[in-house]
């Protein structure tokens, strides 16, 4: 193992201890802050289509996103997984309740019969991610899906975190991508976002 692939462990574990000591309660409240957040920012306001997650449980819960998208008129699309391509692709939901099913790590994606939408089409994406830094760097699971996702898409791009998921530094490398903000509970971090 590499001292970079060290060192993004090392935070990665450092981010998982500090999130599983926050309460269930605190989640629920966290996620609804998040979303109030998000949804009075004009980044969202301006945004069309939207590429939204769905939350682990590990994961800041903003679910309801997806239906208060809906009702603002917007294009909203979740990740489906494509296994012929082992990556990811936006597709259109409608309804959240008829249209995610539980597919690949037990992640609710769209089903089949969702239409995919072009990844050039969406004007934002919100990102997951075990930490992210004031820089726009971001730490994930370590498969690289959103890296993938991220280096498609010409969209703003909003890391979603817990407040106890922001560290100083990340380490980067060449195939990471960066983040134009962050969203937690308490702040909106504009990042120093430059081309790689």
């Amino acid at each position: 193992m590499s001292s970079i692939a060290q060192e993004k462990q090392r935070v990665r574990m450092k981010a998982w201890d500090a999130v599983s000591q926050i309460t269930h309660g605190e989640r629920i409240a966290n996620g609804s802050q998040i979303q109030d957040r998000l949804t009075g920012t004009a980044v969202w306001q301006n945004a069309s289509a939207v590429l939204i997650f769905a939350p682990l449980p590990d994961e800041p819960d903003i679910a309801e996103l997806c239906q208060r998208s809906i009702n603002a008129g917007k294009t909203t699309c979740l990740p489906r997984y494509l296994p012929a391509k082992n990556n990811y692709e936006a597709a259109v939901i409608h309804d959240p309740e008829r249209d995610l099913i539980p597919a690949k790590f037990g992640i609710l994606e769209p089903s089949l019969d969702c239409e995919a939408l072009p990844s050039m089409q969406l004007d934002l994406v919100l990102v997951p991610g075990v930490a992210f830094a004031p820089s726009g760097t971001r730490l994930g699971r370590g498969k690289g899906f959103y890296d993938r996702i991220l280096g498609s898409v010409s969209a703003q791009k909003i890391g979603v975190a817990f407040d106890q998921q922001i560290v100083m530094n990340i380490p980067f490398e060449e195939h990471d991508q960066r983040v134009d903000a962050i969203v937690t509970p308490t702040r909106w971090i504009e990042t120093m976002r430059r081309s790689a």
